[in-house]
């Protein structure tokens, strides 16, 4: 019964990534922009920018996966949210499908459960919250894991083909080529499963490195020192994710711990009496994390030493931590073995909890994301800049008929919509912050009210947070809308009775001056009187 209740436990987490993916915002974030304006033209058709490098490594797949979630799912972003939980379901299962034959029963259940917890932790929310980031760095990751699963039961064709993929995802699947050669000798497998990946992965990386690089910047003066710190960092971010000093000497015990474990396969394997080593499997994963962790602290250390903490690069981490898990349970301390389960159970559940603050730090970007779909519908340029999102992607998000560009794009305000008109006599003022006691006041902070720039405030009717915010002319027309329910802690903080939740933001069309803010609670319309 205690078995089975492990097994089920396994499928928690994944529904856990899954209601986060479902309840992420519409509109998509960041690269997702960048990405559809190299590779999609005017007209919403594919081009050749399709096969040119993102930030130094292929986006293919990414391309395509972006081009297809406008043009047959309008563009939601937690479409491709859930994509990516589907990937981390196949990673998972492949990842349980090569687990060593030795652990049966409870333990196998227990490191299940780890691995799972582990796969889905909270600190790898921006893989599902945030679909593009997730589906850059799962394009090449889950393939990868999915041949080296292949490699470990000798299935080395499709592994191949599966690194193959890979390949064209990211740039995190490059070293599976030399994880699975690695994989085929502990195995003792014929010469020809370890040559053909050597040859092939460099083939594929020949290729990759000899395209078109675009310039990047570097930041910072760097040294060896950097480079390691990086790499280190981004291995201990799944148990350290806010401190680089301990995050790289968890960085550096993991690699250590993978030194120790390969060497003990590399000795086995040297000893023909013993049977054929059942966790190569594992040995490749580790040691294709900490390719992958070096390949990216030389790419990105230029940049800082604290890209190595950043939750797009968490998977990596979390791979690594669950490789560990895996070979503590079967080449760990006797005293350890015999304890697997409590310690499984520990370090799954654990690190989810740990990852709390890459969690929030991703669900901190959700609140705003309405003032960039207004501000792509009026084309606000240099808001849509600010907010890390290239106007070039106006034209083929219109021609894909994409969000923000679909029939349900709403300011949310129940009635006024862009370009309707309301009647400002019905609006009351909105009482000017007193910060004393009181329950309903506003204030707009960013001084005067005009067009294409990011306008930002607080209000709250019956220290409660308002429904929605919009912006008219002087003549009641709407030219604007925006975002409301932010966190203000700071409002909660000097005025009793305040809403913690009390700010907002908001965007005008372009080359409009004269502003009035609007904001709507319980049915009534309140003008927002005083500035800062």
């Amino acid at each position: 019964m205690l078995k089975w209740g492990l097994w089920a436990l396994v499928a928690v987490p994944v529904l856990i990534a899954l209601a986060e993916a479902i309840r992420s915002p519409k509109l998509h974030f960041w690269d997702y922009w960048v990405v559809i304006a190299k590779s999609v033209d005017k007209s919403g058709e594919l081009t050749d920018g399709v096969w040119r490098l993102h930030n130094e490594h292929p986006a293919v797949l990414a391309s395509l996966a972006f081009w297809a979630d406008a043009k047959y799912f309008n563009g939601y972003n937690y479409v491709l949210g859930v994509f990516c939980v589907l990937m981390s379901i196949v990673m998972l299962f492949a990842l349980i499908r090569m687990l060593p034959a030795r652990l049966t029963g409870l333990p196998r259940a227990a490191v299940a459960v780890a691995v799972s917890f582990l796969v889905f932790s909270s600190s790898a929310l921006e893989y599902y919250g945030i679909g593009m980031s997730g589906t850059h760095w799962l394009l090449g990751l889950m393939p990868s894991v999915v041949a080296i699963s292949f490699a470990h039961h000798g299935w080395t064709v499709p592994a191949l083909v599966f690194a193959l993929i890979g390949s064209f995802g990211h740039g995190s699947a490059y070293p599976v080529w030399f994880t699975l050669a690695l994989i085929a000798f502990l195995r003792r497998d014929h010469w020809w499963r370890i040559v053909t990946p050597v040859v092939l992965g460099a083939g594929v990386m020949i290729h990759w490195m000899t395209q078109e690089h675009p310039v990047a910047p570097t930041i910072q003066l760097v040294g060896a020192d950097t480079y390691l710190a990086t790499a280190l960092t981004m291995l201990g971010e799944a148990w350290v994710s806010r401190a680089i000093d301990l995050a790289s000497m968890v960085g550096a015990v993991i690699v250590v711990l993978y030194g120790i474990f390969t060497v003990r396969a590399v000795k086995e394997r040297q000893e023909p009496q013993t049977p054929r080593i059942d966790y190569s499997g594992w040995i490749g994963l580790g040691v294709h994390t900490v390719l992958v962790a070096a390949l990216i602290g030389f790419g990105r250390a230029r940049f800082s030493v604290n890209e190595g903490l950043a939750p797009r690069f968490a998977m990596v981490s979390l791979l690594a931590a669950s490789a560990v898990v895996v070979l503590l349970a079967v080449l760990g301390p006797r005293f350890l073995r015999t304890r697997i389960i409590p310690f499984a159970l520990v370090v799954g559940i654990g690190t989810f909890a740990v990852g709390t603050y890459q969690a929030g730090a991703t669900r901190s970007y959700y609140p705003k994301q309405p003032v960039l779909a207004v501000a792509m519908h009026l084309e606000a340029k240099s808001v849509m800049l600010k907010m890390s999102a290239t106007p070039m992607s106006l034209a083929p998000m219109r021609a894909l008929k994409a969000y923000p560009f679909t029939d349900d794009f709403t300011l949310g305000c129940h009635g006024p919509e862009l370009g309707t008109t309301v009647d400002l006599k019905t609006a009351k003022d909105l009482p000017a912050p007193k910060f004393e006691s009181g329950s309903t006041m506003g204030a707009v902070e960013t001084g005067e009210v005009r067009g294409d720039t990011e306008i930002t405030g607080w209000a709250q009717v019956n220290a409660k947070s308002v429904d929605c915010v919009f912006i008219t002319d002087q003549t009641g027309l709407v030219v604007g809308g925006g975002a409301v329910g932010l966190p203000r802690p700071d409002v909660r903080e000097v005025i009793s009775n305040g809403s913690g939740r009390s700010g907002w933001a908001a965007v005008a069309k372009p080359g409009t001056k004269d502003l009035i803010v609007l904001v709507s609670a319980e049915g009534q319309l309140y003008r927002i009187v005083t500035v800062i």
